[in-house]
């Protein structure tokens, strides 16, 4: 096992990767537990990183008669700097899969030609479109919704959605001039919260205004966020933020149709494993990721 771990190092070793893991394509995702220092996350499954869950949908939906093998390789800076020995050598079969975050607003940001990347902030966001959640909620139940919990559902959607937006907004603008963001990666779930499970989920307004304090104090300065566009709240902002709003909405139908709610993160790789079924049916997502197809196609030899 130790002979891997100069894989992701060394132009050789991605060349072989393929042949080694017996594969047509190699697909570089997040998550895992090392960022590339040890052999260990070439061999973790991918039901190990809900990252790799989503892309192996993916892979399935868009290359079903390839073998493709799914690794796990940590942070996205460390998957960037792999690319760039992929480009540099023109190394083909092995591609990085990566969350776009804000990267949409930064005009100069180029990718190299053998990184794909998530439609919104994450794949936590792509999952989360309000159809394609809707639509699983009714295939969980088996039946057509009721007339009356779906106006609420899409109610909540619409009271929600530019809310979002404004935060986003206001978390880009800290994180491009300060570096300290509004929400706390670490904990997605205080911007929303549930009274009790199965409520329906409220903004925790006192806590997003001492978070906006406290980045206000660490800022040590103005943000000028009039400067920023308003953002689309469930495309664009943090994706964890918007898989936990969605959640406890979804819990909440749940309790409707008088049906128990799964796991979080059972409900996520359900939504990862769904989305791509359905993807006919999302015309922006299925446009989206057919170019990230074709750009994958570019990488095989």
């Amino acid at each position: 096992m130790a002979t891997t771990k100069a894989f992701s190092r060394t132009p050789a070793g991605l060349s072989n990767l393929p042949r080694f893991f017996k594969a047509d394509l190699i697909f570089f995702v997040e998550g895992g537990k090392s960022n590339g220092s040890d052999a260990q996350s070439f061999y973790e499954q991918p039901n190990q990183s809900d990252d790799a869950v989503f892309w192996r949908a993916f892979a399935k939906r868009f290359f079903p008669n390839l073998s493709v093998h799914i690794a796990p390789r940590g942070r996205k800076l460390h998957l960037l700097d792999i690319a760039e020995k992929i480009e540099s050598e023109a190394i083909r079969n092995v591609v990085i899969a990566i969350d776009l975050d804000y990267d949409w607003s930064n005009s100069d940001r180029v990718y190299p030609h053998c990184v794909i990347t998530t439609y919104g902030y994450s794949w936590e966001n792509d999952v989360c479109c309000t159809e394609h959640i809707f639509d699983l909620v009714a295939d969980l139940f088996g039946n057509e919704l009721p007339r009356h919990i779906g106006n609420e559902f899409h109610e909540l959607i619409s009271k929600y959605k530019p809310i979002f937006s404004r935060i986003g907004t206001i978390d880009n603008a800290m994180l491009t001039y300060h570096a300290h963001p509004l929400i706390e990666r670490e904990k997605p779930g205080s911007v929303v919260v549930a009274r009790k499970k199965g409520d329906q989920p409220e903004l925790n307004f006192r806590g997003m205004c001492n978070n906006y304090r406290t980045a206000r104090s660490a800022a040590n300065g103005s943000v000028p966020v009039s400067k920023f566009q308003l953002i689309d709240g469930f495309s664009t902002l943090y994706g964890k933020v918007v898989l936990h709003f969605f959640y406890l909405t979804s819990s909440w139908l749940f309790q409707q149709l008088q049906l128990s709610s799964p796991r979080k993160d059972v409900f996520a790789r359900q939504l990862s494993i769904h989305l791509f079924k359905s993807l006919d049916d999302i015309a922006h997502l299925h446009a989206h990721y057919s170019a990230n197809a074709a750009r994958v196609g570019l990488c095989i030899k």
